[in-house]
């Protein structure tokens, strides 16, 4: 197999960097983030990291860049389950020793008393009507092993616009509201990330955790003495449960990523090719580009992903010569993706399988200055999903290595 003129692909931290451009230059691909934020260990603790520092998505030893758009978390006292912010009906709070995700936290037991009657926690949270959010919190089992999340409008009598039931024994999760998307990760040591996500319908929501009975009952006289373990509450505008966002008295929110390296001007004189690995979160408030491109010229090979339409773009363009080629694609689905520059003509490879041919005129990408995960020329249109690998070979492939390289 060829080996690739320039790789990116994530295999450790350094300060400021991770990764290398390859060979062109030894400069580690540098991270810029305005604002401390959160990522999962490989040993899946929730770790804080300071400005300015990349982060890692894991899933069993396999490493990814992890490039999230700015959030905000709208619930407070994300995990203080005591401060009155969190209005509790027929619940109560005993000591416990269990440790929470991040592992420093000792929580809590969220219990339901004895009363014939509803069991949860809320906050009333301002929400704008027509827009998607995602309601997400960490989950353990305890004497019980049942949860629930509502969102709902904030009237009398509410109507509930997302509702997710889980189950910890069976580890099904259900949504009786039709168009409510409900999603479980594993998050380790019996803990599990749960969310909700549906579009809001009144400007004032109830954001409520709900213990119910073993058979799913919502009124049922609770035991009084065992419940369930809770952590990092999070309310967020948009389709997917993004990275942890820790507060207290007010909201918190986390910048986007910015990661870019640099290299020298020439990719490859003539034919070559580009291969974007990536995955990306299934949220309509990103546009999803990575691109390679240069400073001071209108050259670019970029990928532009529209999840919400399952549609996927590269735009490629070379003094003053645009093109663009469209693929089929899904959110939260890891795809290779292969452009190929031979001759004339623009070749697409998808998944380990040929896509199509476009004209687009011969000549050099001469003029290439660094890899973003922003497109080359919007600095606010950030990739937000999975980074697993970019790489360019300034030679020929043939059709066994084009398979190869975006077989996943």
């Amino acid at each position: 197999m060829k080996v690739p003129s320039i790789s990116w692909i994530p295999y450790g931290r350094r300060v400021q960097g991770i990764g290398t451009v390859k060979p062109y230059t030894t400069t580690p691909l540098l991270a810029r983030r305005n604002s401390i934020s959160t990522e999962v260990t490989q040993d899946k603790v929730v770790q804080e990291l300071p400005i300015d520092m990349p982060r890692f998505y894991w899933k069993n030893k396999d490493g990814a860049i992890l490039s999230e758009i700015g959030k905000v978390n709208f619930v407070k006292y994300s995990s203080d389950w005591s401060n009155a912010a969190w209005a509790k009906t027929n619940i109560t709070l005993d000591s416990g020793e269990v440790i929470a995700p991040n592992g420093k936290d000792t929580l809590s037991e969220v219990i339901p008393t004895t009363s014939s009657a509803q069991h949860y926690m809320q906050q009333i949270i301002s929400t704008t009507v027509g827009v998607e959010y995602t309601f997400s919190i960490y989950v353990k089992g305890g004497e019980s092993n049942k949860v629930e999340l509502l969102l709902a409008d904030n009237v009398s009598p509410y109507t509930d616009f997302a509702r997710l039931y889980f189950d910890l024994d069976t580890l099904a999760a259900t949504s009786p509201t039709t168009l409510s998307r409900v999603n479980v990760e594993e998050a380790g040591n019996g803990w599990y990330r749960i969310s909700v996500t549906d579009v809001a319908t009144n400007a004032s929501t109830i954001l409520r955790i709900i213990l119910p009975s073993s058979t799913g009952a919502l009124n049922w006289a609770g035991n009084g003495v065992g419940g369930v373990y809770l952590w990092g509450a999070q309310l967020e505008i948009g389709g997917n449960a993004s990275s942890y966002i820790p507060t207290e008295a007010t909201t918190a929110s986390r910048d986007s990523d910015y990661i870019i390296g640099l290299y020298s001007k020439e990719i490859f004189k003539g034919n070559g090719s580009v291969l974007y690995d990536t995955s990306a979160f299934y949220d309509d408030t990103s546009s999803n580009y990575i691109s390679i491109g240069g400073y001071t010229t209108s050259d670019y090979i970029r990928m532009h992903l529209d999840v919400y339409n399952e549609t996927g773009y590269i735009d490629v363009s070379r003094d003053g010569v645009t093109a663009t080629v469209d693929f089929d694609m899904a959110g939260g689905v890891r795809q290779k993706v292969l452009i190929v520059f031979v001759g004339a003509t623009i070749e697409l490879w998808v998944d380990g399988e040929y896509w199509s041919t476009t004209a687009f005129a011969a000549g050099a990408f001469d003029q290439m200055t660094y890899i973003t995960n922003r497109d080359s020329s919007n600095s606010l249109n950030n990739f937000n999903g999975h980074i697993h690998d970019i790489r360019v070979y300034n030679l020929e492939l043939n059709d066994e290595e084009k398979k190869q390289v975006t077989t996943i």
